[in-house]
């Protein structure tokens, strides 16, 4: 395994086509991923080390934004660069880890851009209202009343009121403002 090019991950910057007020780095996201995915799994551990994992190759690639990932059929230069790193496995081997990971992925998101909103960036406000949309159809797809009561103790429900008297709404839910 390379762990000079992995230590780059420190360098990498999320969110890197967006002004942030305070960028987060690849590691620190995937770090996060792994707790939040040890939280609702119990600690399993393989989940966990899904998690460690799951964007291990952007310190070959960079930062792979969601919508570009989901539009393009990005697994070859993943492989390519996992390959480069030394790393010969898949990223993840199960579904339901799989799954896990990509929720708590988004539950990291949304608390990083809630994070940015609350220190006054509203330039992302549109991608974290994308983010809590993927976030409930995950939670829908897994159907676990506890995990769905654990992610809502995480994070907050409400991303904000972007102007005054506007209240957002999912699939007919008040959220309720803090």
């Amino acid at each position: 395994m390379n762990v000079r090019k992995l230590r780059g991950l420190r360098w990498v910057r999320r969110f890197n086509f967006h002004q942030c007020i305070n960028y987060e780095s690849v590691a620190e996201h995937s770090f996060f991923v792994a707790m939040i995915v040890g939280y609702l799994s119990d600690w399993d551990m393989e989940a966990v080390d899904a998690a460690l994992f799951h964007d291990v190759e952007e310190s070959v690639t960079g930062d792979i934004p969601f919508l570009i990932k989901k539009e393009l059929d990005t697994e070859e230069v993943e492989r390519s660069a996992r390959n480069e790193l030394g790393i010969a496995r898949e990223k993840i081997l199960f579904p339901a880890d799989r799954i896990l990971v990509e929720l708590a992925d988004v539950v990291e998101t949304k608390i990083y851009l809630e994070e940015e909103r609350k220190a006054g960036n509203q330039n992302l406000f549109d991608i974290e209202m994308e983010t809590i949309d993927r976030m409930w159809l995950l939670l829908k797809e897994i159907g676990d009343p506890i995990i769905t009561r654990k992610v809502k103790d995480m994070i907050s429900m409400v991303p904000c009121r972007p102007t005054p008297g506007t209240f957002l709404t999912h699939e007919g839910e008040q959220w309720k403002s803090q």
